[in-house]
């Protein structure tokens, strides 16, 4: 009994160490003005917003970072009609 009893303690931190190390590797920052996509096995899985987000290591990936900003171009153009 006492063995089952330690290999269930021992499983148990074992587990709780793997979730303490890879609990700073999840963390990440969206700067501002911008958006990412945050996919889990290639699927699209959300958007995350700018500030502080988590996701799951290895299983989630952040696809790619989009700006949302506005972008203003001057656009000339000359209309030329058959009058």
């Amino acid at each position: 009994m006492n063995i089952i009893l330690g290999i269930l303690v021992l499983s148990v931190l074992a587990v709780a160490g793997l979730a303490v190390l890879l609990l700073p590797f999840g963390i990440f920052v969206v700067q501002q003005g911008s958006v990412a996509v945050i996919t889990t096995f290639g699927k699209y899985s959300r958007v995350a917003r700018p500030g502080l987000s988590y996701r799951i290591p290895i299983i989630q990936k952040i696809q790619s970072r989009i700006s949302v900003q506005n972008r203003s171009m001057e656009l000339s153009f000359q209309a030329i009609t058959q009058d």
